[in-house]
């Protein structure tokens, strides 16, 4: 069987989102170890805003992933795919670095992370829809 051009592409980003992910869970456990906290956060602002950082990313990253490496099988440009997979990181950066910001709220690099998510999730879904619609309509 031979794979599209462009699932080697989305190989690519999950691979560099599963480092991400391994490397936000290091830090919690990291600060667990540090601060001798097993459970919970124990109202420690930097272990919480840590642990909030990882399990965001692993709330959205994995069902995007899924959907990159399927929006590559239906024969998505591998530019797509880079473009889709590049902005995801991006916005998981921006939003990781936002979560560590106490001086504000809601930081500017958090929100403009969770709305480039928003804008990938809806990207990807668009394109599975449209993929679907368009071998429907054949």
């Amino acid at each position: 069987m031979t794979l599209p051009d462009a699932t080697f592409a989305a190989s690519l980003w999950v691979g560099v989102h599963l480092i991400l992910i391994w490397l936000l869970t290091m830090r919690v456990v990291r600060l667990r170890l540090k601060l001798g906290i097993g459970t919970g956060y124990r109202d420690n602002e930097t272990l919480e805003r840590a642990i909030r950082g990882h399990g965001n990313t692993t709330e959205h990253v994995p069902t995007l992933l899924l959907g990159l490496v399927l929006v590559s099988l239906l024969g998505t440009p591998s530019l797509w795919i880079h473009v889709l997979g590049g902005t995801l990181f991006f916005a998981r950066l921006l939003h990781v670095h936002g979560m560590q910001v106490t001086s504000k709220p809601v930081p500017l690099t958090r929100a403009s992370g969770n709305v480039l998510t928003w804008v990938i999730t809806l990207s990807i879904s668009g394109l599975l829809i449209w993929k679907f619609v368009e071998q429907a309509m054949r």
